[in-house]
């Protein structure tokens, strides 16, 4: 909203003053049929002084006030409203409190506009003065009266107001007012817009109406480096080069003396997941500082060293084959999400443009599948002594010792879960996946079969993975592929970018989960399920678990949720 300077000089030593709204975005029927409606916001009114003279009947021979103190409240433009102590203008304040006039009318001049949906949107306009009148005026005229400016009115309502002496604020209101008078300017000059917080402090703007300005005018390009809260837990900032310790975080719940950088992570974490266990603290799973994010497609594992103080470590280390297949992950979910999946496609055909043949319709249709938490927890007994040690490789040993409970019970979940006991459906158990079936033993054959049925479902033959149990690890890598050819079905090799790849079959990768049944084998594009965590782990710690001995018991519960968006991308192999 932009000030000018004032034109006029007036003595006004009045104290009383009228709360007055000047401008609102209710719409007006013009003369034209045009519904004019004034789009309420900061930047879009623009007044003739910076206060407007208070006139008779639009008439700028009689000013008989001031209005003052223009601001926003809301989609309001208010203002206080003093009288003149001329003998004329206390009669007109007389009439006010005795209610004959009780009506305003503003005299402002269109700058832009444009048409939505049939009506005249006035996005930029100038506010010249205020008028009392007697009755309400015509909204159509378009003219102010005794005026050579053609502008255009509108009615309003005044109503009394507080005398300068009763508006005092209380100690809490005077507080708030202050700290949000800090924050308008924090913003601005974070954001170079310094001169505009001037304006919506002097004008009495709000934060919140500023901040919805920051958000319009700042440049979008790139995102924020300290985004700002107010009431809330800042935002954790990712650039942060400090090392993340499971052991610092179990002994912040055991003494809150110990509670530092770990349990300011969790509270930034706990804005989006509820702790079941108000003692407890919540353990970042995901890749946060200085690690290769997994994608899509990307079937590479992923080992972090733990005396990198750059790096903060996700607690879930990837040491399981859920996190080498390619699947497609979700983390942060915070409540049950829906994701879209399309169950056809449009139909395509050959067309002659000699105008015989017509184009073949085909909708395509579209359903969901829905992922809600399932929890998944795990408990040790640790020594009192060990939690106390502050070494790399008692660090080590309480990741791993957790780490790969979590991950083997992942694999179950995606491998083979029943769908029952609160288990996910796994690959192996879903309804409608492709099948492959073997008499005595696994032969070439069988699984060249596997691959074709794939790619007889229009399944792309890349980002594909073997699963096999233990047992058939050792018969597949002596297995011959013809008669004495010297070539075995699984060629064993190391990886050192996937630490879970034991080899590879028909140039795919290969690995080993006891949780595939003994003979069958596992062929799946793992980018067609889904792997979903809600929240961060939330570890609870009970000091207490046996205390003759000095233990103590750690719980760890981590809410997830797997889900095969597309059967036919997968085929087992049995019996």
């Amino acid at each position: 909203m932009k000030n000018k300077q004032p034109a006029f000089l007036m003595e006004i030593r009045e104290a009383e003053f009228y709360e007055g709204t000047i401008a609102t975005e209710t719409p007006v029927e013009r003369a034209n049929g045009d519904e004019e409606i004034l789009v309420m916001h900061p930047t879009n009114v623009e007044l003739h002084t910076k206060e407007l003279p208070l006139l008779e009947n639009h008439d700028h021979g009689k000013q008989i006030g001031v209005v003052e103190n223009i601001r926003f409240v809301g989609n309001k433009l208010m203002a206080k409203i003093r009288f003149a102590n001329d003998e004329y203008s206390q009669m007109l304040k007389q009439d006010v409190d005795d209610k004959i006039r009780s009506n305003l009318s503003i005299g402002y001049r269109i700058l832009n506009y444009f048409y939505e949906n049939g009506k005249k949107m006035v996005d930029k306009f100038s506010i010249h003065e205020v008028s009392l009148v007697p009755i309400p005026a015509d909204p159509n005229s378009g003219i102010g009266r005794n005026s050579d400016l053609s502008y255009s009115v509108r009615n309003i309502e005044l109503r009394k107001g507080k005398t300068m002496n009763d508006e005092k604020m209380s100690r809490s209101e005077s507080r708030k007012l202050r700290d949000e008078i800090s924050e308008i300017r924090r913003l601005g000059v974070m954001h170079n817009l310094s001169n505009e917080a001037d304006d919506f402090i002097e004008n009495g703007n709000s934060l919140e109406q500023f901040r919805n300005y920051v958000l319009e005018n700042i440049d979008n390009s790139k995102p924020l480096d300290l985004p700002s809260t107010i009431g809330k837990a800042p935002a954790f900032n990712r650039n942060y080069s400090e090392e993340y310790s499971l052991a610092n975080a179990i002994k912040g719940c055991l003494d809150p003396k110990h509670r530092g950088f770990e349990f300011e992570v969790s509270q930034d974490l706990q804005r989006n997941q509820e702790l079941k266990n108000e003692h407890g603290v919540i353990v970042p799973t995901d890749h946060i500082l200085g690690q290769r994010t997994m994608t899509v497609g990307n079937l590479a594992g992923n080992v972090s060293d733990i005396s990198d103080s750059a790096k903060l470590i996700p607690f879930v280390q990837r040491q399981g084959v859920y996190s080498s297949i390619g699947l497609t992950e979700f983390a942060g979910m915070s409540s049950d999400v829906k994701i879209p999946r399309g169950t056809s496609v449009a139909t395509a055909s050959f067309l002659s443009l000699d105008g015989t043949t017509d184009i073949t319709e085909g909708t395509p249709t579209m359903d969901s599948v829905s992922m809600s938490p399932t929890s998944l927890a795990c408990f040790t007994e640790v020594s009192h002594k060990l939690v106390l040690q502050s070494s790399v490789d008692m660090e080590n040993y309480l990741r791993t010792l957790m780490s790969q409970s979590i991950a083997n019970k992942l694999d179950l979940a995606v491998i083979h879960g029943s769908g029952a006991s609160n288990q996910p459906t796994g690959m192996l158990n879903a309804t409608g996946i492709n099948t492959e079936t073997y008499t005595s033993a696994i032969a070439y054959s069988d699984l060249a079969n596997a691959l074709s049925k794939l790619a007889s479902d229009s399944i792309p033959l890349n980002g594909l993975s073997w699963v096999v149990h233990p047992d058939e690890y050792a018969s597949l890598q002596i297995k011959d592929k013809g008669t004495d050819t010297g070539q075995f079905l699984l060629e064993t090799a190391n990886n050192p970018a996937d630490i879970n790849q034991v080899g590879t079959m028909l140039g795919y990768p290969c690995y080993v989960s006891d949780h595939v049944p003994t003979g069958e084998v596992l062929l799946a594009r793992g980018q067609h399920s889904a792997l979903g965590f809600f929240g961060g782990l939330e570890l609870d710690v009970n000091p207490y678990q046996d205390f003759q001995k000095g233990s103590i018991g750690i719980r760890a519960i981590q809410d997830f949720d797997f889900q095969v968006l597309n059967a036919n991308s997968i085929c087992k192999i049995s019996t």
